[in-house]
């Protein structure tokens, strides 16, 4: 996993669109040092075989608004920290505060961190949140570059498990802000199929959904 940071800006629309500005440089940059021309020397992004980007706003505690990108990398060979630092402060022109480390517990881990949220709405204010919406509706956030754009995930009512027959449900994970957890729900609450026990590719994402930190797990929801 990759962050890469901008120094404070004084709005949410300066801090915004010059992350992604410079975020546009670096790839040009890129694209460069894999050219055949042998103008220009690779960089260290060109180290990079495919990423999932995501951009993060936050408000400083000053007022100033924060913004960096977390970004989800699949490499031929690893980043040096020092040198990628050096080459964002010259796109950026001076910010080059950025982390490299390895994603110790797996790649879906990894890639859920990246993309959890792009804005935490309970830290601002309702004047904040519209000041956000408005320069970010209809806006791309996340993206993904090299082999990982444009990858096909199928229909997503498809069932990675084969063989499955019977009754079964379909259930919600529901999050509950004020509470701070997980709520599991049933997605079609009417008897309109049996209703018997969790199916077996319920029980699985459940269980799949518990073990990625997905959810927090309560005995008394009578699942």
């Amino acid at each position: 996993m990759v962050t890469l940071t901008l120094k404070p800006r004084e709005t949410y629309e300066e801090c915004y669109d010059d992350l992604k500005t410079c975020w546009g440089k670096m790839l040009a940059r890129t694209r460069k040092g894999a050219s055949d021309s042998g103008r220009h020397l690779p960089i260290q992004w060109n180290r990079v075989a495919g990423s999932v980007r995501s951009i993060e706003t936050k408000r400083g505690k000053g007022g100033a608004w924060h913004v960096h990108a977390h970004i989800f990398v699949l490499l031929r060979d690893y980043i040096d920290q020092a040198e990628l630092s050096r080459e964002w402060g010259e796109f950026t022109g001076g910010s080059t505060v950025v982390d490299v480390r390895k994603c110790h517990n797996g790649i879906v881990p990894g890639l859920l961190e990246v993309i959890k949220y792009a804005v935490k709405f309970g830290d601002l204010t309702d004047e904040q949140l519209w000041e956000v919406y408005q320069h970010c509706a209809g806006k791309r956030s996340i993206d993904a570059q090299g082999i990982l754009r444009g990858v096909k995930v199928g229909s997503l009512d498809q069932d990675d498990a084969t063989g499955l027959t019977g009754a079964y449900r379909d259930w919600l994970a529901a999050w509950l802000f004020g509470e701070q957890k997980y709520e599991i729900r049933d997605a079609d609450p009417l008897p309109t199929r049996p209703a018997a026990a969790i199916s077996v590719s319920a029980e699985r994402a459940i269980a799949d959904a518990k073990a990625a930190g997905w959810m927090s797990w309560r005995g008394d929801q009578g699942l």
